[in-house]
């Protein structure tokens, strides 16, 4: 079975984050959208005239199903191949006419990150997606939706995975009340912004450490508290999880969530909310998920634990030992018996 991976990457994402990971750990073909022989003003032109409300689709996206197409038009008529689009909110849309064309034993998977609300209004034409043989959802909030949505049998929930040899704690680098903020994706900067001015007035004696994309600098409101950062390197990065005392994540929705997994996988106690994939992810760490708009339940638990050592101590263990769960090996194994499932699909 040939495995063929179609990939966007994340530009601010850590070389040790992100989903496409994963092919690290599969052996297979790497397909990205670096510009092929066809001019690049030839490719911008033909992909502005695909419609968007049925997902992204951009001159990267063009580049990215030439290759395809070349790839599959080389191989046997023998082989099975596995196409599997690591963004399925993204980049899909000739691989359809490509398989027909070419007829080969191809099946055509893709993996869904974003929750049902955004899938449902960024993607209002799903009919493309419909031709799936299967499908990935990484937050067990979105399987049912998937499944209803795209009318597919083949839809099945694989957590995020998370390198945690790269990301790991390290107890001596631990700095006493240095609160850490990571990332900008439905990320609730009002509430963020709220919390920092509410531990202000109080006096509680922290650092906050915000590090995200500078283009969301501006969110982050003037606090003595907050330092913003941007642009850190891998290692910088990971030193913060490590130093840091705790994660505060106040969010809008999710299914899986980079930074939270970062954190787990460095033995960082995690504030966030009760919401999306949360529960899932976070489930026997004795994390407790505040209600999204409890302002007050979400300053408690952070001081809390900003003044309790052992009981960050205690679920430094816990989330450790869970983040376990989520290693791209044992990850990368299930999404292999996935593969394997859909050759039984007509």
């Amino acid at each position: 079975m040939k495995k063929i991976f179609v990939n966007h990457r994340s530009p601010h994402h850590s070389n040790y984050s992100g989903y496409d990971q994963l092919t690290k750990y599969i052996d297979g073909n790497y397909i990205t959208g670096e510009q092929t022989l066809i001019p690049f003003r030839i490719a911008k032109f033909i992909s502005d005239r695909f419609d968007q409300n049925k997902g992204i689709y951009n001159h990267f996206s063009f580049y990215k199903e030439i290759k395809l197409f070349n790839y599959l038009r080389r191989t046997s008529k023998s082989d099975i191949n596995i196409v599997h689009f690591l963004n399925a909110e993204r980049d899909i849309r000739g691989i359809f006419k490509i398989n027909s064309l070419i007829k080969r034993n191809t099946k055509i998977c893709a993996t869904f990150h974003k929750p049902p609300l955004i899938l449902e209004k960024s993607i209002s034409d799903p009919n493309v997606l419909k031709r799936l043989d299967g499908a990935i959802v990484v937050g067990r909030n979105q399987l049912d939706f998937v499944k209803e949505w795209l009318q597919l049998e083949k839809v099945e929930y694989v957590p995020h995975g998370i390198d945690t040899s790269f990301f790991t704690p390290i107890e001596s680098l631990k700095e006493e009340k240095i609160i850490l903020f990571v990332g900008q994706h439905l990320r609730d900067f009002d509430t963020f912004n709220k919390i920092a001015s509410i531990l202000k007035e109080k006096q509680i004696k922290v650092k906050i450490k915000v590090v995200l994309r500078k283009d969301f600098v501006y969110r982050i409101e003037s606090n003595s508290l907050v330092e913003v950062l941007s642009n850190l390197n891998d290692e910088t990065l990971k030193t913060f999880y490590q130093k840091a005392s705790l994660l505060l994540l106040p969010l809008h929705d999710s299914t899986a969530c980079n930074s939270i997994l970062e954190a787990m996988s460095c033995g960082l106690p995690v504030v966030t909310n009760n919401i999306g994939g949360n529960e899932d992810y976070l489930k026997g760490t004795d994390s407790e998920l505040i209600s999204v708009g409890d302002l007050e339940g979400m300053v408690d638990s952070v001081v809390d634990l900003i003044n309790n050592e052992s009981k960050r101590s205690m679920l430094s263990i816990k989330l450790r030992e869970k983040s376990l769960q989520y290693d791209w090996n044992i990850i990368s194994k299930k999404i292999e018996v996935f593969y394997t499932s859909l050759n039984s699909v007509d």
